[in-house]
């Protein structure tokens, strides 16, 4: 891997760990600040940055050579990252690299395999999208509340399950609820015990998306992401 993508991804790493601090900061006031909402910006901005560098490097190397000095002027290149097996063969053609699969069957193949089309992958689409400047810049983080419920240390409701009971016996006592995860405590029965979890997470707003959770696995997945795309063509 060259130098210059090993030290973007270093400072992606460190943009994550300054990520980390601000979102314990802003727990406590419960409150998306700006400086989070910037950070998060500019990790998933930093790891889009050092993927495009990284095809163009292969591009550079394997494909250019192949190719009239025209047909490198017209070409588009970046990283591919499609919702469909059509739009990732578009992303190619406009890179100049629609015949990929016979120039550079490996990476071809690599490169295909983990598409957000692709059951292990789809988290990479998010990725896209969060990663587009525009975008983010409308997408401010919001705080997500999810409750996590024992009763009489027998029965467990997981984080942000919703579960209703009526005339449900615990260890013999009663439980009637609408939604055991959000019914006050004091109104269950004292017997039972009741042990609550407040989890708090911080999320894209309008989605269900995990934001520290999506720049943590942007940094680390794709730094490996990388370093295999590179042993195909160094």
């Amino acid at each position: 891997m060259d130098q210059d993508i090993s030290s973007q991804i270093a400072r992606a790493k460190e943009l994550l760990e300054d990520l980390e601090t601000s979102c314990k900061s802003d727990l406590q006031r419960k409150e998306a600040s700006e400086r989070t909402k910037n950070l998060a910006q500019e990790v998933l901005l930093k790891m889009r940055h050092v993927l495009d560098q990284s095809m163009n490097r292969f591009f550079q190397k394997v494909i250019v050579p192949k190719l009239t000095p025209e047909q490198s002027k017209k070409a588009r290149v970046y990283f591919p990252i499609a919702r469909s097996k059509e739009g990732f063969e578009s992303i190619l053609g406009r890179g100049q690299m629609k015949n990929l699969n016979i120039l550079a069957p490996k990476v071809y193949d690599f490169l295909e395999s983990i598409q957000p089309y692709n059951a292990n992958s789809t988290w990479l689409g998010d990725f896209s999208d969060f990663s587009n400047e525009k975008h983010i810049r409308l997408t401010p983080q919001e705080i997500k509340k999810e409750n996590e419920t024992v009763l009489g240390g027998a029965v467990h409701v997981g984080r942000g399950s919703k579960v209703m009971m009526r005339d449900v016996l615990i260890n013999g006592i009663p439980v009637n609820s609408e939604d055991i995860n959000q019914t006050p405590l004091e109104k269950f029965d004292p017997r039972l015990r009741v042990e609550r979890r407040t989890w708090i997470s911080f999320n894209f707003e309008n989605t269900e998306i995990n934001m520290l959770w999506l720049c943590k696995k942007s940094v680390i997945d794709l730094d490996e992401t990388i370093k295999e795309f590179y042993k195909l063509f160094s």
